[in-house]
């Protein structure tokens, strides 16, 4: 999306939903159903019988529409995050994914109803503990963007320090798309995900407008 001939943030969803439909359709399903398993008629996975279910089930039809509507409206915000915002903060975001659900599980277990949702159990310790570390080495892997982790504290805090400038010119850290050597931000050629692109010469007047404030 940053190159000078780059793709609307909506094409790429379009294109990643075609490609994974051909791959799907065309290698996945018949390498599953060529392969022996437990499904109807002795296959790992048996597509006709997928689709037999699908035309008769009103409840099937109902989840998968709405299976395919929330992946939609998934990659659609995460592209759309990496458009206005960068990529670091589409990884940072994508990590709370499970903590999402999980808390959600436990939500459901314990005030709505036990037969569905997740208990707190002694491995549950575990599991909190597995996703501070994808959090923090999330932050720090993407350091010194905007709010990563700088490891520069003692062995007593962890090695955190969230305290270091953001505006370090040594580093040129990233600020909502901004740097030290481009203030003007990332100027994407797509005045928004919905409309035609810039022109080369409306961008560059843009970049000539923006550094002559520096």
């Amino acid at each position: 999306m940053s190159m000078d001939v780059s793709a609307p943030p909506l094409l790429l969803i379009g294109m990643e939903g075609f490609w994974g439909t051909i791959v799907c359709a065309f290698v996945l399903f018949p390498l599953c159903y060529a392969l022996p398993g437990n499904d109807a008629g002795g296959s790992m996975e048996d597509p006709y019988d997928t689709l037999a279910m699908l035309q008769n089930n009103t409840d099937l039809q109902f989840v998968f529409f709405l299976y395919f509507l929330s992946i939609f409206a998934y990659n659609m915000l995460a592209v759309l995050v990496t458009f206005m915002l960068n990529s670091v903060w589409h990884a940072i975001l994508d990590n709370f994914r499970p903590i999402t659900v999980w808390i959600t599980d436990l939500f459901i277990f314990y005030y709505i109803t036990t037969s569905f949702g997740e208990s707190w159990t002694v491995w549950s310790w575990m599991q909190l503990g597995g996703l501070f570390v994808l959090l923090y080495g999330t932050a720090v892997y993407n350091a010194p963007n905007a709010g990563s982790i700088k490891l520069t504290g003692g062995p007593l805090s962890c090695f955190l320090n969230f305290d270091y400038a953001e505006n370090d010119e040594e580093t040129q850290p990233l600020v909502a798309g901004k740097t030290a050597d481009k203030p003007e931000g990332y100027l994407s050629p797509y005045q928004s995900p919905f409309l035609t692109p810039r022109s080369r010469a409306e961008r560059k007047a843009k970049r000539a407008e923006a550094n002559s404030y520096v």
